[in-house]
């Protein structure tokens, strides 16, 4: 005759006057003999209102790894209750894994995928401090020689530029870069065969000047990443250090005054 097999769960209630109880662990019996399972996630002294109540919690799921019986120890008092019997499905070869994963909080594990490239990143990081200064209005997104009609003279082949700001005479190409993470210096090695791109094929029959600028994204050394793209770019683009105050106004400024002659500007701030 096979063995049955059924559980019951443990729930701990952090404040007795609340409609609130969270499951910790379960008496799982397996014929004659009676196993403690508890949860792999418990909750900290955050969760549970302090850390008298986390000593509780901690203090009653030791008291129920002697337990023997499918009923609480009286040492537990009102902030322990027992759930009804449950059975468990016939034929599982890990009964108490089934209990952990099934009826009890368990940490969820996600696919071990690593994580987006700093290339990935970088524009939302960058549209994100640009709507922080209060600028992102007067900035658009990924420039093409199709972005506008007036601009298709220019070749496809010089790219994508992340983001840039639409004047009455003037248009401002912009890239954000960080020299953190790997790759830093193929990143810098990108911007500038892309802005020397546009330098050598702009036309200026199209009835607008180009600026290219590469700013630098506030950040653990900063400073000395401004420096490296000052000597790397200073050929091809002009280089902020937005990490510095002085450095992020004067970037700032030239987006309002260049963006401010614009058809339309979307100001946000």
């Amino acid at each position: 005759m096979p063995m049955t097999a059924s559980f019951r769960t443990v729930y701990f209630r952090p404040r007795l006057a609340l409609d609130w109880r969270v499951p910790v662990a379960a008496l799982l019996s397996l014929g004659d003999t009676i196993e403690t399972v508890t949860a792999d996630l418990m909750l900290d002294h955050r969760c549970v209102g302090g850390v008298g109540a986390s000593e509780l919690l901690r203090f009653g799921v030791a008291e129920l790894a002697s337990v023997k019986e499918p009923v609480l120890p009286s040492s537990l008092g009102p902030h322990f209750e027992l759930g009804p019997r449950e059975h468990l499905p016939a034929g599982l070869v890990d009964p108490a894994m089934w209990v952990r994963s099934t009826a009890l909080p368990s940490v969820k594990q996600e696919p071990n995928d690593p994580a987006p490239p700093v290339e990935k990143r970088l524009p939302t990081l960058a549209w994100n401090h640009l709507t922080n200064w209060g600028v992102s209005g007067y900035v658009r997104k990924r420039f093409r020689p199709s972005s506008a009609t007036e601009l298709q003279r220019l070749p496809p082949k010089v790219g994508t530029v992340t983001h840039f700001v639409v004047g009455e005479d003037t248009i401002l190409l912009m890239e954000p870069v960080t020299l953190s993470g790997g790759g830093a210096s193929d990143r810098v090695a990108s911007i500038f065969q892309k802005f020397s791109a546009y330098e050598a094929a702009w036309d200026a029959s199209v009835g607008r000047e180009h600026r290219r600028v590469a700013y630098v994204l506030p950040g653990p050394g900063e400073a000395r990443s401004a420096e490296v793209l000052e000597d790397q770019l200073r050929m091809v683009a002009d280089v902020y250090n937005t990490g510095a105050t002085e450095s992020r106004e004067r970037f700032t400024e030239e987006i309002r005054r260049i963006g401010g002659t614009g058809p339309t500007p979307e100001l946000v701030s």
